[in-house]
């Protein structure tokens, strides 16, 4: 699977070749450039694109089009490699086929000395550590859900994996997992790969690249790892959006295949045809898909359709909506009554900011005054609790008499009234179990 990790960290570096080496101004490109670009486009198209039949299409596409004279007097590279790209993807919009101008990186692609594998590999490592690997962010969420956030899937090597396996072991205790893939653009199907390692006791089949070119097939088992058994028995929820793309749409489909997790948000960008860079010619590279993905179970992939989500909801949505749904069923399913009682707690809290209470500013106000030294005041429609000139904090309604401290989520005030509408009495809980009742003075 070596070339596979190979694809990943070249493309990578060719997407910030340009940041990282000033180039100097491109001269005009002529007529001649023109035809050695299509002809050696085309031959690259022909010999590796994962289609043969969409490879000729394309093929012939772009040499009508020299020949009607779609790109005569377009002598700026870049426009040159905008316009070959509108064509092949006029042919199909593969959204992993890209043409660019960059001579420094086709120089790179061209040397077989393999001089310039050292200042790449250098280059990738520490973008690599600088980007934790992907990594944004670890939590422990309400509900004792582990929440992980990552937009990447770096190549695996010694750091990497003791990367993933630090994040895994700060997650060993929870009690659910949710993967935040909406920002994920993909990366190396190893990566897929080595994570899904946490998440299945036994040895189990996510995947197959096949390879048009050389008629070979790669398949991707994992290999359980060191908490395989804590995590493989967890519900797992991944969030994706219309930005999940490539490897994120891999990790997703490949476990959604397999019924393991729950897909929460936007059908996602839909490209399953792992690319690598080749040099075509005059300083210009093509971004050539050359493999598809084949999945074990659906005999399928997720290009061009995208992963559909099991929960369909606006992405910005779908955290909440994913911790919704596992408190849910853990409330509807579980025998501890400790457990469903914390549960409900949270799903309290969490539906309080899903869907905001509107309060009655006439309503609110009879809650006002002096409960046992806990002062409640109302200001510009809104309740605020001081207790012995302690800051004042404001109240967000969580129902009609239910509220909670702005920023807190251990805490709940709840107003009993009287027949008459009035406010007699504060009861003040915690979700350690703690209850306080404070008469109204």
């Amino acid at each position: 699977m070596k070339h596979f990790k190979i694809f990943f960290s070249l493309s990578l570096f060719c997407s910030l070749s340009g940041s990282l080496f000033a180039q100097a101004p491109a001269p005009p490109i002529t007529a001649a450039i023109r035809l050695a670009v299509t002809d050696s486009l085309s031959a690259s198209l022909l010999s590796t694109y994962v289609y043969k039949d969409t490879a000729l299409k394309m093929s012939a596409y772009i040499h009508k089009r020299l020949k009607d004279g779609a790109y005569k007097g377009i002598t700026n590279p870049a426009e040159f490699a905008q316009a070959l790209n509108a064509d092949v993807h006029y042919i199909y919009n593969d959204k992993h086929l890209a043409i660019q101008f960059d001579p420094r990186f086709e120089n790179m692609l061209k040397d077989t000395s393999h001089n310039g594998d050292v200042e790449r590999q250098r280059h990738d490592e520490q973008l690599a550590a600088r980007q934790n690997y992907g990594f944004k962010k670890v939590e422990i969420l309400n509900g004792n859900i582990g929440y992980v956030y990552f937009d990447r899937f770096f190549s695996v090597d010694t750091n990497s994996k003791s990367t993933v396996d630090a994040v895994f072991a700060v997650l060993k205790n929870v009690d659910a997992l949710i993967f935040d893939l909406r920002q994920n653009g993909g990366g190396d199907p190893a990566m897929v790969q080595y994570i899904c390692n946490y998440l299945f006791k036994d040895r189990t089949h996510l995947n197959d690249l096949y390879e048009r070119r050389t008629n070979k097939t790669d398949q991707f088992w994992t290999t359980p790892a060191i908490y395989s058994s804590t995590f493989s028995s967890l519900p797992v929820y991944v969030l994706v959006s219309g930005r999940t793309f490539s490897g994120g749409e891999e990790f997703s489909y490949d476990l959604q295949s397999l019924n393991r997790v729950i897909i929460v948000g936007e059908t996602t960008g839909g490209g399953a045809h792992p690319v690598r860079p080749i040099a075509i010619s005059n300083g210009f590279i093509g971004n050539i898909p050359y493999a598809r993905a084949v999945n074990p179970v659906t005999k399928k992939n997720w290009e061009a359709v995208g992963v559909k989500p099991d929960v369909q909801i606006a992405a910005d949505s779908a955290l909440d909506e994913a911790t919704l749904l596992y408190f849910n069923y853990q409330i509807d399913h579980s025998k501890d009554q400790d457990k469903i009682k914390s549960l409900t707690w949270a799903r309290d809290m969490l539906t309080g900011h899903m869907h905001a209470y509107r309060t009655d500013t006439a309503r609110i106000k009879l809650y006002t005054g002096n409960y046992a030294g806990r002062i409640i005041t109302l200001k510009n429609g809104s309740l605020y609790y001081t207790k012995q000139g302690i800051i004042k904090t404001k109240l967000i309604a969580l129902s009609a008499d239910t509220f909670k401290l702005e920023g807190m989520e251990n805490i709940k005030l709840q107003f009993n009234k009287s027949e008459a509408g009035n406010a007699t009495e504060l009861v003040i809980s915690t979700d350690d179990g703690f209850l306080g009742n404070y008469k109204r003075q």
